[in-house]
């Protein structure tokens, strides 16, 4: 391409190449020197033939490498703002769905959940909810990566029944338009979340399977890997922890050899819990401590949350005074982290191990008041099995009151 005369077709054709090499940079992995390099190789060639169109699509794609591939939200979320901006200035209303979809999902990983929301429902009022439309400029279908993002956004904050409305609406259009790449975020990402959170093992399952098959037929490492995280959570919640184990860290390697290295933080805490679950205090509580250093390095403030929590299950289990206070501050830090997100998802989980908390060191009545709070946050949730998963817990707590308190806690 070099060697052609500098004409302002082969300057266009030099563009359009270094687009879809970044294109291809995050579902397969590219060290972040070679991403930047070709980005800016990109840029100057689209400014020098003021091509808007796809200098917008450069920013959003380069904006995915940076978060995907490079683990850094927070510059994921820089990039996507000016796709944004620039796609604006364009009459094209597909690149202006793209931008979004790119931005919204960068809101979602960076935690900016408010902000991902408002650019979800400004997309669906403004845009046309055309499935087919700019898909030439991210390989996939922008409207329904918005839906996708919108549909996540609303699980982290805790509007399940919203999430689950549009995943609904999003997975009938994904499937017949055929977008594998996007079935697969849908299954891996809102649904195995809304699994754990209402403990169905059998759907977990199912949408496992479903990520895995859609995963297949994209045939790329980025959302095979995802797939993948997907199944090894199944599996956990199926208490098949050989394979949970097995399937997790292979995921994790997938990501410190560069592929979804942007989830390194969510699939280690993953692979904590399933290792908690086997019993392997000691590799879960290094890997827990090696998700929340990940997760905060790469501004994956969600994830963060998650890998703190997962710290938190896995000290508790050790329950000496040292072990207490490293507990204590990682729930500090899981608390600071839902106040600055909304992430009100994870709330229930911080009131639980308050709760474990409290027991461990002799508290009964503080252990019963949190487990309350918890309570009531998966009531509002529409998560019934763990309601009555944690009416029974609350009645141990009140058989371990004093006389005199369960008395007063009755009147």
């Amino acid at each position: 391409m070099r060697a052609l005369p500098h004409t302002s077709e082969t300057v266009e054709l030099g563009a359009s190449a270094c687009l879809g090499a970044l294109g291809l940079g995050w579902r397969l992995g590219i060290p972040t020197v070679e991403a930047a390099g070709i980005f800016e190789e990109g840029r100057q060639l689209a400014e020098e033939n003021r091509d808007l169109r796809t200098l917008a699509a450069l920013h959003g794609t380069y904006g995915v490498v940076r978060g995907l591939a490079g683990g850094d939200s927070d510059e994921y979320l820089r990039y996507s703002r000016e796709a944004a901006r620039v796609a604006d200035q364009t009459e094209d209303q597909g690149l202006q769905l793209a931008g979004r979809g790119i931005l919204a999902c960068a809101c979602l990983y960076a935690g900016r959940l408010a902000e991902g929301i408002k650019v979800c429902d400004t997309a669906c009022q403004r845009l046309p909810a055309d499935p087919t439309l700019g898909a030439e400029f991210t390989g996939f279908s922008p409207f329904l990566t918005i839906l996708f993002a919108q549909a996540w956004t609303l699980t982290r904050l805790g509007r399940l029944n919203e999430a689950a409305a549009v995943c609904e609406g999003a997975e009938t259009l994904v499937r017949a338009h055929g977008d594998n790449e996007v079935l697969t975020w849908l299954e891996a990402g809102p649904r195995s979340e809304m699994d754990v959170i209402f403990d169905n093992a059998a759907a977990a399952s199912d949408h496992a399977r479903c990520a895995l098959e859609a995963g297949e037929r994209s045939a790329t490492p980025e959302v095979r890997m995802a797939a993948l995280r997907a199944f090894g959570t199944a599996r956990r919640l199926n208490a098949q922890r050989d394979e949970a184990v097995a399937a997790l860290q292979e995921a994790v390697s997938a990501t410190l050899s560069g592929v979804n290295r942007g989830s390194e933080g969510w699939y280690r805490a993953e692979l904590a819990e399933a290792l908690v679950g086997r019993g392997d205090l000691d590799r879960a509580e290094h890997e827990a401590q090696a998700a929340v250093t990940v997760a905060h390095a790469q501004h994956f403030r969600c994830d963060e949350i998650r890998a703190n929590l997962a710290l938190a299950h896995t000290v508790l289990r050790r329950a000496g005074a040292e072990a207490l206070a490293h507990v204590e501050q990682a729930l500090v830090r899981a608390q600071e982290l839902i106040d600055e997100t909304g992430a009100r998802l994870y709330q229930p989980e911080v009131h639980e191990c308050r709760a474990h908390l409290a027991l461990l060191r002799g508290d009964a009545h503080s252990s019963q008041r949190e487990i309350d709070a918890a309570r009531r946050l998966y009531a509002e949730m529409g998560a019934t099995a763990q309601v009555e998963r944690l009416a029974r817990a609350i009645e141990g707590c009140a058989a371990m009151l004093p006389s005199s308190q369960r008395q007063a806690e009755q009147s």
